[in-house]
């Protein structure tokens, strides 16, 4: 028969055992959540002169300055709930070789401009070619006749398009090369705008388009999965909560078996 001082020393072994458990698997549950964390896609509309999009915030607003030869721009910006400008993220990987987001001005007027920053976060092991274009949707050839459209690439400072949006190209594009897994980020910045010749047969006019971004071909296979971020913490946990597990199961059998044996 077992001493009381040995039972003692299970019990506490026990109780150990059972609340590194319980905090390794509370652990666990939060990271796994956290890591799996999404912002919600969301439509941003901006009243007068507006850009929306598919863009992971929660509010949007936008200011006022002057660019583009004098006019006045406004630029859609998504704002977080703290209020701090975002982007509209977009991304590219293995079996998601395209993505895209909807786009709309409304009432221009003749030298109005309308910007919106998109990144465009792209995961490969090879060499790829991101390829863009903006498709107006039927119904909206109107606007679609005087309207331009400026595609920088912000990386590199490049001028991939600047022309009327019904006459862009198949596509533009921007070629990535690595040598082994890795993430690129490509930082767009769009800019819809009317020049100041336009006459006025074109106000309270509205578009609509369609911004698609894709890698095609060949290519496909070399993009990779995305990275979710550092999964050490979840290794850790898991192993903490299995070896405790582990030996919650086999401290009573064991014991039973010492008992036994000294019975």
């Amino acid at each position: 028969m077992e001493s009381p001082q040995k039972l003692k020393k299970l019990r506490i072994v026990i109780i150990v055992l059972a609340a590194l458990l319980a905090v390794s698997l509370a652990a666990l549950a939060v990271t796994v959540i956290r890591a799996s964390a999404h912002g919600d896609s969301a439509t941003v509309s901006i009243p007068g002169n507006i850009t929306s999009g598919s863009a992971h915030a929660e509010t949007a607003a936008y200011r006022t300055s002057t660019t583009l030869g004098g006019s006045r721009t406004q630029s859609a910006v998504s704002l977080s709930a703290s209020g701090q400008a975002r982007r509209v993220t977009l991304s590219l990987y293995r079996n998601h070789s395209t993505d895209n987001t909807p786009f709309n001005v409304v009432n221009m007027l003749p030298g109005d401009a309308v910007t919106q920053n998109y990144n465009v976060r792209v995961s490969h092991s090879g060499d790829v070619t991101v390829r863009f274009r903006a498709i107006i949707r039927p119904r909206y050839e109107k606007l679609a006749e005087v309207l331009k459209l400026r595609v920088e690439l912000l990386n590199t400072g490049e001028i991939l398009y600047d022309g009327l949006m019904r006459d862009m190209p198949r596509s533009v594009n921007h070629k990535l090369t690595a040598s082994g897994s890795t993430t690129s980020d490509l930082e767009y910045e769009l800019t819809a705008y009317l020049d100041t010749s336009v006459g006025n047969d074109y106000q309270n006019q509205e578009l609509v388009a369609d911004f698609h971004w894709w890698v095609e071909g060949k290519e496909q296979s070399h993009l990779d999965s995305p990275k979710t971020g550092d999964d050490s913490h979840i290794v850790i946990f898991t192993v903490a909560a299995a070896a405790a597990l582990i030996v919650l199961v086999i401290l009573p059998v064991w014991r039973r078996r010492e008992a036994h044996r000294h019975g």
